[in-house]
């Protein structure tokens, strides 16, 4: 039996999905392979701190959830921490506004944390090669996707309209509005409506397309990814996009579910490529259109990508794997002497 580990896991946000998908759903599984790991949150300057930096060096590691700091609390918890790993999910040297602007703040923020820090978990190449530069270990650790049971069968019907899906929140749907023109260049005869969960209901003038917009819950998300045809990935190609991989492209695999996404990023790696691709990209109007087009129409290749995607997210997102993945680094970098 390996020996138990103590996790300090900290965040500044953790009622966040990123804390959630990065952190809080390992505790459980981390668990039962001898490492706990106990949340904390990262409390302004005072009494609070002070204990959470004196807790920090009773613990084997300190598992930092994406808050970049300034030199001198960086420097604060460096000197606290036995053991200081940082995981982020997101390009955090740049600004999140204007596509991912550089920011010398940010920049600044970023290279005090991450330069600190005796290890990076981070969920994508891109993200990766931001940490390369300070010569500590790097584990590139996909989020992970829980995968139903089973995979709905979906029968097409003639007559019956194809749905299309999209998933997310207001702070996305900009996304979306962003192809609108496309939604005007679907020429087929087959029958289409989409279908959005979350975010506003949104109209899209010079489409012949009906939209059904339903408030985000569970339940209507998995209703939704249960009923659809064909997922929805839309997002622009800019610096705080090309590091991201976006969750609903994972939970689209997961349920069986082709899809059509922009050509950015960790969209690409996902989609695959070739006979035996489980996605389309486009960068065009037109592309897109035609993606979604040749899908629409084409029951039988939407199962076949379908069945991709899921062995793919399985393989590569599933928590199985991905458990015995974490607890690996963990046990691997709490042996490695100090910095």
């Amino acid at each position: 039996m390996a020996d138990p580990i103590q996790i300090l896991s900290v965040t500044r946000k953790p009622d966040s999905a990123s804390y959630q998908q990065r952190v809080e759903n390992w505790i459980a599984p981390l668990a039962e392979q001898g490492i706990t790991v106990t949340p904390r949150t990262w409390p302004k300057p005072g009494p609070e701190r002070k204990a959470l930096l004196d807790e920090m060096r009773r613990a084997d590691a300190v598992w930092w959830h994406r808050n970049i700091l300034t030199t001198r609390d960086a420097k604060a918890v460096r000197a606290a921490a036995k053991l200081w790993v940082i995981d982020f999910d997101d390009p955090l040297s740049y600004s999140s506004k204007n596509g991912g602007q550089p920011s010398w703040v940010r920049r600044r923020r970023f290279n005090a944390t991450v330069g600190r820090a005796d290890a990076s978990l981070v969920g994508s190449r891109f993200l990766a090669d931001l940490s390369e530069p300070f010569g500590h270990p790097i584990e590139i650790m996909p989020m992970a996707v829980d995968l139903p049971d089973a995979v709905p069968v979906r029968e097409s019907t003639d007559g019956q309209p194809v749905t299309l899906l999209w998933l997310g929140s207001t702070s996305t749907q900009v996304y979306l509005r962003d192809i609108a023109d496309v939604f005007t260049r679907l020429d087929t005869e087959v029958p289409l409506q989409l279908r959005l969960v979350g975010g506003k209901k949104l109209e899209f003038p010079g489409s012949k397309l009906e939209v059904d917009h339903r408030p985000w819950s569970p339940e209507e998300q998995d209703r939704a990814l249960r009923e659809a045809d064909l997922g929805l990935c839309p997002m622009p190609d800019t610096l705080w996009t090309r590091g991201k991989c976006p969750y609903k492209i994972l939970q689209y695999m997961a349920w069986g579910l082709p899809w059509v996404g922009s050509a950015v990023g960790e969209n690409v790696v996902a989609a695959g490529e070739g006979e035996w691709a489980r996605a389309l990209t486009a960068d065009t109007s037109d592309a897109w259109a035609s993606a979604i087009v040749r899908l629409a129409e084409d029951a039988s290749r939407r199962r076949a990508m379908g069945e991709r995607g899921r062995a793919y997210v399985e393989k590569v997102h599933g928590r199985t794997a991905l458990t015995q993945q974490l607890t690996e680094f963990w046990r691997q970098i709490v042996a490695r002497p100090a910095r």
